[in-house]
């Protein structure tokens, strides 16, 4: 195979365009990615560098043209002076002569290559073959191009550049760049899951947001009102574009997946809508969600809730006939769709009034057998939404009346495994509000370890995996926080091994496996590992699952986290758009612990006026009054070092130690470990001892070193505490060993000042540096990354270089302190992504792209 075949992700793709439409012996290029991400701009912006520009012909595949011969070229064949009998040989040359006169050819740009028929793609193929024509086809999948078109690209005639998707930071920097000014992290997740990731419809959307207020710029920043999506002519006309083209069977089969909700796919065969579900798949207006029962479901989001809201009554009603052919609970799947529709928009009120609709009469006994499915995430989902809403007593209510006829339903005909499950995410989420996982109260009489010891046979392995974080959440609650990290540890490898192994969407549907990872963020909180959580938190902030309040979630505790590391200036920078938007929505414990890092930033880089002003700001209810959880936490003990930085040491003092009192009460062990360590570096030795027997009961590193330290202080061993601070720091209680009014670092002997502080500049420049950092460091000083190392996560990269440096498995096994299998994963994973074949293809990507970087 030849070098120019090889998969690119380039920082600039429309110059590597604009190279292979100079190249006089290249044939063309291949343009992989998602419909609307790019490719089209990146073409235009490539040919239009070009000095001399050569004719432009612009074909595309489609229904029509599939299904006739020659169809995709009857724009070219009618310039031709040939009959309709003319042989192969006759068109060829009659078209290479129109293409390619006095030896200039012209550049073909073909789109929808899917829906060409073969004739064409085959005359097509030939034309680049002989350099009568430079061809240029813009794709999806390799399995998209023609059998033709397909042998040229592996000959090596046509190189592929591939164009991924935009990950959540870079659609931020897009959209803000087109908005002129900072935006949310929630706004531009919403647009990004709304549109597909689509750049073309994720502008249009922005631009009509704009112009009906739902984005909005607060103190600078945009932001999102959340409570609809809007309407107007310009969202008709949008829906509209997206609809072009298809027929009226097409659309009615649209218009019922956007009311019920995704439909089995032997369910739609058996309903006859076969012919449409193929039109459906290739338009991309559907896709077909792999699962124990594929399921087939609109494509883009915003599609979905735009059939929704164009429905007349009439129609409606129609549709909604339609559905009692194709679920067993059409009632359920209506509820269910809605108010997910109401998730996505953020209607948050409008979506417990749903549930409460349907939870009249939808969780009786006799209701229960026709589809727990749909009655466990209709409950799921109202639950949730009034932990939210900090309505706890209510979610508590709902779930027991929603138990209680459970235990009353039949469980046999056939329902045996599904009403078996039903059971066990009806004590997954029971201790969901036990736990106060979303700001639930605590509970003296929970018995989680037992209820989920019970269940030793899980009836799915999603179940399993989110049983193990829920127990690992409240072990890290407790004292067990070396058992959860453990347990995280352990969940997490299980889960990068169905990655490699393609089972993991299998397993699990996008929004459980984005809840499932949101908890182990938690637990990691909560256990003290704030090094891993915000790692973890890094990557969720990336975009790694599409569900905006799970990557908004992550952005606050990114910037949350830096404030844990006294990292002033990136805390704020991060957490400024996040304070605008929270003023319109109603996370209240985020929004407080967010105010008050901010306000502690604030203070740290001498804007003591500002720090005060939000200090100042009336929270209702006051972080103390919160229910206990990380966000509260950060909340109350933030807000104590402020007090204690801008009035006096005194003050922060009795607020933490009431804190202190509070969460003890409460039975929260980790965090009154957490609290009692910060009232120590406030002066309050008092409280050493009380320190040394809370650490004593719990497990872990972090624990192990807060009893040192502790011991240290009432010891009064001074040589003691840097040690254990730098210990301490390694897992990210940073705070600690900062100098300004902290006294156990006056505590300490000038010179261990000094120490600490040098220890506390390298940590604290590790933690605010890129994950890419560790790789830069092993190449050359000054040495830009190469670009494909973007799509690969750091373990992948890493492997990645040593395979291009010449190592076998088992010597990057060794060297990486790996088994060989483990290394094989990532190898399989970085082919996958890069879309090369082997070690071969890897290396000649590298070379390829350090040419296209202008290094050698």
């Amino acid at each position: 195979m030849g070098e120019t075949s090889i998969s690119l992700a380039p920082d600039d793709p429309a110059e590597m365009i604009h190279a292979i439409l100079t190249d006089p012996e290249g044939g063309g290029a291949v343009l992989i990615g998602p419909a609307g991400n790019g490719r089209q701009d990146a073409f235009e912006a490539g040919f239009s560098r070009l000095e001399v520009k050569p004719e432009l012909i612009r074909l595309n595949g489609t229904s029509f043209a599939a299904g006739v011969p020659r169809g995709a070229l009857a724009f070219l064949l009618s310039r031709l002076d040939v009959g309709i009998e003319a042989t192969r040989h006759e068109v060829i040359h009659g078209i290479a002569g129109i293409l390619c006169p006095l030896g200039h050819p012209a550049v073909v740009l073909l789109g929808r290559p899917e829906l060409v028929d073969e004739q064409s793609a085959s005359i097509l193929a030939q034309l680049a073959a002989m350099r009568k024509i430079v061809l240029v086809v813009m794709c999806e999948r390799l399995q998209d191009l023609p059998q033709d078109v397909l042998s040229l690209y592996r000959s090596g005639r046509l190189a592929r550049i591939s164009l991924r998707s935009m990950d959540m930071g870079e659609t931020r920097t897009f959209l803000e760049h087109e908005l002129g000014g900072s935006m949310s992290m929630l706004a531009a997740a919403t647009l990004r899951y709304l549109t597909d990731n689509s750049r073309d419809l994720m502008l249009k959307l922005c631009r009509i947001w704009v112009t009906d207020g739902q984005l909005q710029q607060h103190r600078g920043v945009w932001v999102l009102r959340l409570g609809g999506l809007g309407t107007g002519p310009a969202l008709n006309t949008l829906m509209n574009s997206m609809l072009s083209g298809l027929k009226q069977p097409e659309r009615q089969l649209l218009q019922v997946l956007a009311i019920g909700g995704p439909i089995a796919l032997d369910v739609v065969h058996r309903n006859g809508s076969a012919q449409e579900l193929d039109a459906l798949c290739r338009g991309g207006h559907v896709r077909i969600v792999q699962g124990p029962i594929d399921q087939v479901q609109i494509g883009v989001p915003l599609l979905s809730i735009l059939l929704r809201e164009s429905l007349d009554e009439d129609l409606r009603l129609n549709v909604e006939d339609r559905l009692s052919t194709l679920h067993t609970d059409p009632a359920a799947a209506l509820a269910r769709t809605s108010m997910r529709a109401l998730l996505d928009t953020g209607a948050v009120q409008e979506m417990v009034a749903v549930a409460q609709d349907f939870g009249v009469d939808g969780f009786a006994a006799e209701a229960w057998p026709r589809d727990p499915e749909h009655r466990i995430a209709i409950l799921n989902l109202h639950v949730k939404a009034l932990l939210r809403l900090r309505r706890t007593d209510e979610a508590a209510t709902v779930l027991a009346r929603a138990q209680a006829g459970f235990k009353e339903a039949p469980h046999g005909n056939g329902l045996g495994d599904r009403m078996a499950s039903a059971g066990q995410e009806l004590e997954l989420l029971r201790n969901r509000i036990l736990m106060g996982v979303n700001g639930g109260r605590p509970d003296s009489d929970r018995q989680t370890d037992r209820i989920l010891d019970e269940c030793n046979e899980w009836h799915t392995e999603s179940l399993h995996f989110r049983a193990l974080t829920v127990q690992s959440l409240e072990w890290a609650s407790r004292t067990r926080q070396g058992d959860a990290l453990n347990a995280v540890e352990q969940i997490s490898d299980d889960l990068a091994g169905l990655r490699i192994n393609g089972q993991f969407d299998e397993i699990f549907p996008a929004d459980e496996a984005a809840e499932l990872e949101a908890i182990l963020l938690q637990t990691q909180l909560m256990a003290g590992d704030w090094r891993g959580a915000a790692h973890r938190a890094g990557v969720l902030a990336s975009g790694q699952y599409s569900n905006p309040r799970v990557t908004a979630y992550a952005d606050a505790v990114q910037g949350i986290l830096f404030g844990l590391f006294d990292e002033a200036e990136l805390a704020l920078k991060a957490l400024n758009p996040a304070m605008q938007q929270f003023v319109f929505t109603p996370d209240v414990a985020e929004r407080a612990a967010v105010e008050a890092v901010a306000t502690f930033s604030l203070v740290s880089i001498g804007q003591s006026a500002e720090a005060t002003e939000l200090l100042l700001q009336e929270q209702e209810p006051a972080p103390s009054a919160m229910p206990l959880n990380f966000f509260s936490w950060v909340a109350e003990v933030f807000a104590s070092l402020s007090v204690a930085r801008i009035n006096d040491p005194g003050s922060g003092q009795s607020r933490i130690a009431a804190f202190a009192d509070k969460v003890h009460d409460a039975g929260y062990a980790g965090l009154e470990m957490h609290t009692l360590a910060l009232a120590l570096r406030l002066g309050h030795f008092g409280v050493a001892d009380r320190l040394h027997r809370v650490a004593g009961d719990c497990q872990g590193s972090v624990a192990l070193n807060y009893a040192r330290l502790a011991a240290a202080v009432c010891n009064e061993e001074r040589s003691g505490i840097p040690n254990v601070l730098e210990e301490l720091g390694r897992s990210g209680q940073v705070l600690l060993s900062v100098p300004t009014t902290n006294a156990l670092v006056e505590f300490m002997d000038p010179k261990e000042q000094r120490r600490l502080a040098t220890y506390l500049s390298r940590l604290r420049r590790q933690y605010a540096g890129n994950q890419s950092e560790d790789l830069a460091a092993e190449k050359a000083p000054g040495e830009k990354l190469p670009s494909w190392m973007k799509e690969l996560t750091k373990r992948e990269s890493q492997v990645a270089l040593l395979a291009i440096d010449g190592r076998g498995n088992s010597e990057i096994a060794r060297s990486s302190g790996v088994s060989i299998r483990t290394v094989e994963g990532h190898l399989y994973q970085v082919y996958s992504k890069l879309q090369v074949r082997n070690r071969q293809e890897l290396t000649a990507l590298d070379r390829a792209t350090r040419r296209a970087s202008g290094k050698r």
